[in-house]
């Protein structure tokens, strides 16, 4: 036993160390788990927008469109297309290039916006942005 000292003031200082490393572990943890679930939130919210961007296109486009023939031209050339084509598929990447031009009279969305329209519900699925 040290001179001087009791029991009690011993075990209080040794419970004040122990409390005060753990303090200092346990702190910047919790800070870290706290950053990663804002960037997570963050990024979501990034891809919901990116998302409603898309759709947007799509009526946009599908607007512009009336009584035109090159519904894949208006899609290609919009400046929103550009940050979906990485996304899609190949089959549907090609599609927009290929797919013959044809409107169906009384569809809503032209062929190639209701393609579009599934590719984007595809990454939204695939983002797991889906509730």
């Amino acid at each position: 036993m040290l001179s001087g000292m009791s029991d009690s003031t011993i075990a209080t200082a040794i419970v004040g160390a122990v409390a005060g490393v753990v303090g200092g572990l346990v702190s910047p943890v919790f800070n870290l788990i706290q950053k990663v679930r804002e960037e997570r939130n963050a990024e979501t919210e990034r891809k919901r927008a990116q998302i409603a961007s898309w759709r947007r296109m799509i009526l946009e486009v599908d607007k512009q469109a009336v009584g035109s023939s090159d519904v894949s031209a208006l899609l290609q050339t919009h400046a929103d297309y550009l940050s979906l084509e990485p996304h899609l598929d190949e089959r549907f990447r090609n599609a927009a290039y290929i797919e013959p031009r044809v409107w169906v009279v009384g569809e809503h969305l032209s062929r190639a916006c209701q393609t579009l329209k599934k590719e984007i519900d595809r990454i939204e699925g695939e983002w797991g942005l889906r509730k």
